[in-house]
């Protein structure tokens, strides 16, 4: 059967890194960190780039997915990049009333 990339989105949420990495976010969104979240960004771009980098480059890989047995990262990417986008608003320093 063949891997979808929701299959593989699944996947690779299960990776060590990865929940920690939900983990992490979750914290910092409840406890609204920004150094914390710069810190869960960097994270989630650095395993979006070992996603990506593990996905081009090796050839055994590549013939895994032309075969169908390893479906593409790119919903993972997406929902990384979201969830980076998110962390980055959320935590963002909120703007104090000045008055002059």
């Amino acid at each position: 059967m063949p891997v979808t990339p929701w299959g593989e989105f699944l996947i690779l949420l299960q990776t060590p890194v990865v929940l920690l990495l939900i983990l992490a976010t979750a914290l910092v969104i409840r406890f609204r960190l920004e150094w914390a979240g710069l810190l869960v960004v960097v994270g989630w771009s650095l395993s979006t780039y070992l996603v990506l980098d593990w996905a081009g480059t090796d050839s055994v890989r590549q013939s895994g997915m032309a075969e169908g047995c390893i479906g593409s990262p790119s919903i993972f990417i997406v929902v990384a990049v979201m969830v980076c986008i998110g962390v980055v608003l959320y935590t963002a320093p909120l703007k104090r009333g000045k008055k002059e």
